[in-house]
């Protein structure tokens, strides 16, 4: 569903939506679906819920209700939606696993209490999802990103990545968060975001004071070149296209201002990753991966990257997620991802990781 205008639709005793992928005792999944590039507004339901994009394939209790979707939700503008109940502008309202929502911008949305941008009921996937570099024009009467209290009772320890999104305010999120944008509930991880509208804002709001560093040496600071080419022993990490392949990384970050380089070798799967810019680092304890470990830290961070290919090279946002779990390194745990491209957060085969 690519390039569509969706507007005008309204009814009465019904929910209304632009586009729907259901239904909820369904049995069969829907795969690999791409709404892309659409817009969506003016949609109105006097009693029930006004939807711009609606998702609950087998969300029903029934036993033959096995279905699923597997979706990409990008590049889509939506506003002006009424809901008599609610509003619900993406309702991930049945199982989503892997779920994308990228780049997409929502604003004006009405109900007379429960108006959320991105929503997330019945699916106990949710974890899985990534919601990044949207922008919620919604104010702080409505939520950018919302977990229903029932997936967060069943799942205490899960969160949805929902970082690098603009909330309407530089200072981030409320009331959960510490800014005044739009409103966020538990079990969403949304530091650090966007200063700024997207594209082009920098992804450091909510940044630690720190340094992160990385790399095949135990002590000492990774080394690069005027132009971010590392120089030192690399550390190691599994291939996302060969598991008895390795990819090569090293990076070193401090903050604020949030500054550093990062260079990544996916050879396998011919994929090269060379930071541009460096703009939100987040450090908090214990580690994702060694909880149970005394002192353990988990850092993040973000920014700009070239993406290389033997095929060509695209300019990405990138994300960087590692664990410091003590020495000698064996348990450091390094991921990342980008647009395109998604490896880990998986155990070093080789190296460091150190959170200072």
């Amino acid at each position: 569903m690519v390039g569509n205008k969706v507007s005008g639709v309204g009814g009465i005793a019904s929910s209304n939506g632009g586009i729907f992928i259901g239904d909820s005792t369904s049995a069969n999944p829907s795969l690999n679906i791409l709404i892309e590039g659409n817009s969506i507004s003016e949609i109105h339901s006097v009693n029930r819920g006004a939807y711009a994009i609606h998702v609950n394939n087998g969300a029903s209790t029934a036993p033959s209700a096995t279905g699923y979707t597997t979706v990409t939700i990008r590049n889509n503008t939506i506003s002006d939606l009424v809901g008599g109940g609610w509003t619900h502008a993406i309702g991930l309202e049945g199982d989503t696993p892997g779920v994308l929502v990228v780049d997409n911008s929502i604003s004006n949305l009405f109900a007379p209490s429960d108006s959320v941008a991105v929503w997330f009921e019945d699916n106990p996937s949710f974890s899985t999802g990534q919601v990044n570099q949207n922008n919620f024009n919604v104010t702080i009467a409505a939520y950018g990103i919302a977990v229903h209290p029932a997936l967060s009772l069943a799942y205490p320890a899960l969160s949805v990545d929902g970082t690098c999104n603009w909330w309407g305010d530089a200072g981030g999120p409320g009331p959960v968060g510490s800014g005044f944008g739009a409103r966020v509930t538990a079990n969403v991880d949304y530091t650090p975001w966007l200063t700024a509208p997207a594209p082009g804002g920098a992804c450091g709001g909510g940044s630690t004071p720190g340094k992160v560093t990385g790399g095949g040496q135990i002590n000492g600071d990774p080394i690069f070149s005027p132009l971010g080419v590392l120089l030192t022993l690399p550390a190691l990490m599994p291939s996302l296209a060969d598991p008895n392949g390795r990819a090569t990384f090293g990076f070193t970050v401090k903050c604020c201002a949030a500054t550093g380089n990062l260079e990544y070798n996916d050879h396998a799967a011919d994929v090269r990753i060379k930071a541009q810019a460096i703009d939100g680092l987040v450090i908090g304890s214990p580690g994702t991966s060694c909880p149970a470990t005394p002192g353990s830290q988990h850092a993040r961070f973000t920014g700009t990257a070239e993406v290389i290919r033997s095929i060509g090279t695209t300019t990405e946002p990138f994300t960087v997620d590692v664990d410091d779990c003590g020495e000698p390194g064996t348990s450091d745990t390094f991921g990342i991802k980008t647009t395109t491209y998604s490896n880990g957060p998986s155990p070093l085969i080789g190296g460091n990781i150190q959170i200072h």
